[in-house]
Order: structure tokens, then sequence, then C-alpha cells
């Protein structure tokens, strides 16, 4: 049997008002036009997948039903895609809804001309595997990280930790909908960290204009990172952030996050990546 050498797929779809539907793959749906030939143009949805918006009048094929198509967006967070959707003004003809049989999230909507559209995430192991790839492996690494800090939080190992920085703000606030989660289970607290705290006890790098989130036990964990914050601007407008006091901001912030005394200074005299 012959192995097709393909490099994507486009699903072709016929519209009797060709300007309308490309109105809504591009506005409402938000697709990136990859491909224009005038009375054919193609969406891109993914790496590989394509939706084409064709002229009936100009098309190879002649369309005389819409109600037998059926074009499926597959995502890995049904909720935020529920709430894009709202938002671009869809009307759902199937609400959200999880299917234990299937188990997916799945709804749908109708587009232009009476075409249905469906959005689904598969939910259970093997399908995430087969449909997510490597994609999902790195988000799930982001959890996975979230998940150990938040447990050595809450068994009182460290008295806070962060997450894992990341310079896309969008991306933190779709970790910060896990984090959530994961410190409601553990019964400990965390919040969004919209400007990475700098000092000599990590690489400047690695924080600098990075967003991330708090894992903490209680307020006044809390309250202390706040002062020492505020203590090296202080400093820092003051023209006193060097020396001993410079030091200070970084021992102090080793302590906050648990780390013995030798590792701390440790930490702090091999750092060349300053600020």
């Amino acid at each position: 049997m012959t192995t097709l050498n393909t490099y994507g797929k486009i699903s072709f779809l016929y519209f009797d008002n060709l300007e309308n539907a490309c109105q809504f793959f591009e506005e409402t749906l938000n697709l990136e036009l990859s491909c224009d030939q005038g009375w054919s143009k193609i969406y891109k949805v993914c790496n590989g997948a394509y939706i084409g918006a064709v002229d009936s009048a100009r098309g190879a094929c002649q369309a005389t039903t819409r109600d037998c198509v059926l074009t499926s967006f597959v995502v890995k967070d049904h909720e935020d895609m529920v709430t894009r959707l709202i938002d671009a003004g869809i009307k759902f003809t199937k609400e959200p809804k999880y299917s234990e049989a299937l188990q997916i999230k799945s709804l749908l909507f109708e587009g232009p001309e009476g075409y249905m559209f469906e959005v689904e995430e598969f939910i259970s192991e093997k399908d995430r595997k087969a449909f997510y790839n490597l994609e999902i492996d790195e988000f799930s690494r982001v959890v996975g990280i979230m998940g150990a800090f938040a447990e050595v939080v809450a068994c009182g190992a460290k008295k806070m930790a962060l997450g894992a920085p990341v310079s896309d703000k969008d991306l933190r606030d779709k970790h910060y909908k896990y984090a959530k989660n994961i410190a409601e289970q553990r019964n400990i607290f965390c919040r969004k960290e919209d400007k990475g705290f700098l000092s000599d006890l990590f690489p400047a790098t690695m924080n600098r204009d990075k967003y991330n989130i708090l894992f903490y036990k209680d307020k006044q964990t809390a309250d202390d990172f706040d002062k020492l914050k505020l203590k090296k601007e202080t400093l820092m407008k003051n023209n006193e952030y060097h020396g001993g006091k410079r030091f200070q901001i970084a021992y102090d912030f080793g302590v906050l996050l648990s780390y013995a005394d030798q590792d701390i200074k440790r930490m702090i005299n091999e750092n060349k990546d300053l600020e």
C-alpha cells in the first residue's frame, strides 16, 4: 500500500457569499490567512491544518448541502476557548459539556451558511498523547513544576516558592488557572507575580521581564516578600543598593525561599549573571 508523504490537510468549504465567510474566519475566529487566490482563501488553523473558503460558483465541487459537514477544532484548554468564543459573540447550538463515554469536552456552533463547527478537548491520557504530542508536554512540565513547589510549601519544607518564570503574560495566566486548583487542593495560597524579583541569589536573566506565580503558606510570608521588594526599591532609589546591603537583599530572599545558610551564600558567590 502506498504511504502518502503529506505536509498538511486542507478542508474546503463552499460559500455563496465568500466575503461574509472570510469576515467570519478572519474577524470572529481570528484565523491567519495563509493563501489568497481571490475566489479561494486558505486559513491556518494550526501547523499542518487549514480551512479553505471557496466561492461556490468557482469551486471544483458542487456543494449542494451543508448539514453533512462538521469542522472540529481540537484545543487543549476548552474553558479558555469557551470564553473567547463568547467574547467574539458566538452563540452555541450545543452548550459546552463533558462526555464521560468519549472523555471529551465539546461544544457546537453554526457558522456562515449553515456550516457547523465543533470545539473539543480530549481528556484521556491516550488521546491527549495522540492529539497534543510535544506541545502538551511542555505545558504539563510547567504544571508539574508548580505542583512540586506547592507540595513542599504545603508540607512546611518551604515558606514560599515561585513556579516557572515565562516571558508570555497570557501563558502565565493559563498556568495560573491550574495553580489556583493546585493551591486549593493543598490548603495554601498563590498569586500572580507580574514583575520578576531580581537579586544576586539567581541569575538575572532567569527572572528579568518575566511573569511568575508565587506559592506561599500564609499571609505573613507574602507580606514579608513584599517588604523585601520595597526595601530593595528604597535602596536603589537612595543609591544604596551595593555592598553588604545588596548582599542582604539576596540573602533574605534565600531565607524566604527556605534555603540553608551555606546554600544561600554559595549561590550568591557563584552567580555571575547580575542585574
